[in-house]
């Protein structure tokens, strides 16, 4: 019985992903269109080469770059980071992840070869791409020591999953900020629930977490024991889950995106609150759905304040405590 019982939840938990990713594709191109009229000549030259790239890879990257682009320009801004850095930066941002290959299952892209792959062809992308591009007064869009510096933060970017969590430049440090900001957010915390650690045991999956358990190891990724709470978090990291989780914890560079780390973190709770990461569990689109469609809808409007869904809802302005 128990067997037949997590056959099942696997089941429902598969249909769940798959209609997961159809409304969010359905709603990225309206994300993305909402976003374009914000950018830069120079930035939706870098987008709208992109775009292609994301469309023909994971289904879940069209929806989170854009989104992650939106958070990631203002805490470049915040920072006060040059106006050339921070458009290096944002494209990079822009093909990281272009080098994935499509219809996969979402745990497939975590394989080390997989890693190993998309880091290469995206790499390969940026290159293709934006190597030659002119801008409209004459010069290249980047200089060949842009393109140089960029090539060398696509082609090892994911090495912190790796083993390998080691800052070798200034713009590696400031594009990883970026990439991180993706793990909390809406589309990445379901999605890596529903693929992997919401599932049941198995000999290939070791979790079965509840929503809670899964929100605590998420904080160890982002936060030091004690300093959750000066980010106004409810789910605050134990001993326990320190001594467990500690070693995924990620360089984050700007005080900027921890608050918005911490703001994706503190919508993720509220949510799992209201039973999302349990209808998750359960696999129950129908209660689930409402939720997804009103988080994409929100999200759209929120384009315009040049900030996500989640950084205007959860907005803190006196941050660390």
């Amino acid at each position: 019985m128990i067997k037949e019982s997590h056959e099942h939840r696997i089941q429902s938990m598969n249909e769940m992903e798959k209609r997961f990713a159809e409304l969010t594709n359905k709603y990225a191109p309206c994300l993305l269109e909402a976003l374009k009229p914000t950018l830069s000549p120079l930035e939706l030259m870098i987008c709208t080469r992109a775009e292609k790239r994301l469309n023909a890879g994971r289904w879940y990257d069209c929806w989170g770059i854009p989104e992650s682009a939106i958070d990631f320009k203002w805490i470049l801004q915040e920072e006060g980071v040059s106006t050339e850095q921070q458009l290096l930066a944002l494209a990079i941002l822009w093909y990281h992840d272009s080098g994935y290959p499509p219809n996969l299952k979402s745990e497939e892209y975590a394989d080390v070869d997989m890693r190993e792959f998309h880091m290469r062809e995206g790499t390969l992308h940026f290159i293709q791409d934006l190597c030659h591009i002119r801008r409209e007064e004459g010069p290249y869009l980047f200089t060949r020591r842009e393109i140089a510096n960029a090539a060398d933060t696509l082609i090892q970017h994911d090495d912190k999953f790796l083993g390998n969590k080691s800052i070798h430049s200034d713009l590696f440090g400031t594009f990883l900020d970026g990439d991180t900001i993706f793990i909390p957010s809406f589309v990445s915390m379901y999605k890596d629930f529903l693929s992997r650690y919401g599932r049941p045991q198995s000999e290939t999956n070791p979790h079965d977490m509840k929503g809670e358990e899964f929100l605590a190891m998420r904080q160890c990724y982002f936060f030091r024991p004690g300093e959750e709470e000066s980010y106004h978090q409810k789910i605050r990291i134990t001993p326990a889950t320190e001594e467990k989780f500690e070693k995924k914890r990620l360089p984050v560079k700007f005080e900027t995106t921890k608050k918005v780390i911490a703001a994706h973190m503190l919508a993720r709770t509220q949510e799992c609150e209201q039973g999302l990461f349990e209808y998750a569990t359960n696999g129950d689109w129908n209660q689930f759905r409402p939720h997804a469609v009103e988080y994409f809808e929100k999200s759209i409007e929120a384009v315009a304040q040049g900030r996500s869904y989640d950084a205007l809802k959860f907005e803190l302005e006196h941050t660390p405590r």
